[in-house]
């Protein structure tokens, strides 16, 4: 199941990652069996562009929670921006894989003697994105409860999001 993330899922996040998400993130996950197996947050989010964070524990979750994060992302900013440590192989390969280019290199950007790699994927380079009539409007839906419980679409209210970015849902 694919739904927009909630505080307690960026914990989880931060649990694996070590990164603190800002109260301005926005995020989209993948629960496999009722448990999360993956992860996308957006945040430092400017006019046309935003930061990416991802952690995928299971490949079955990985295309398609992708492809939504990458829809809803896209549909807001222009240009994704990801920030990786050159140690971190793993995570430089799976944005190579996803379509994210290096664009720069920071020496000793994330301590002294390892550099920062920093990523960019544009909109129009992305091969992830469906083409879409105009008319088509993608929803994501927040689940305040239990998954099944009518969504906020239908008269369950959602917490108000701050101000900026536009709040997460999933597509259906």
């Amino acid at each position: 199941m694919i739904r927009a993330a909630t505080p307690q899922d960026f914990l989880w996040l931060t649990g694996r990652t070590g990164y603190t998400v800002p109260g301005n993130a926005r995020g989209v996950v993948s629960e496999v069996a009722g448990r999360l197996a993956g992860l996308v947050a957006f945040d430092a989010w400017t006019p046309n562009s935003a930061h990416i964070h991802v952690v995928v524990e299971s490949a079955v979750a990985c295309s398609r929670l992708i492809r939504e994060a990458l829809t809803y992302a896209f549909s807001h900013v222009e240009v994704l921006v990801g920030l990786i440590r050159a140690g971190n192989h793993k995570s430089c390969a799976l944005a190579r894989k996803v379509g994210f280019r290096l664009a720069h290199i920071i020496p000793d950007g994330w301590q002294r003697g390892e550099a920062l790699h920093v990523y960019e994927l544009r909109r129009d380079e992305c091969r992830w994105l469906l083409p879409r009539p105009e008319h088509v409007v993608i929803h994501l839906y927040a689940f305040p409860a239990e998954p099944g419980d009518p969504c906020s679409c239908h008269g369950v209210p959602m917490p108000q999001p701050p101000p900026n970015p536009p709040p997460v849902q999933v597509m259906r």
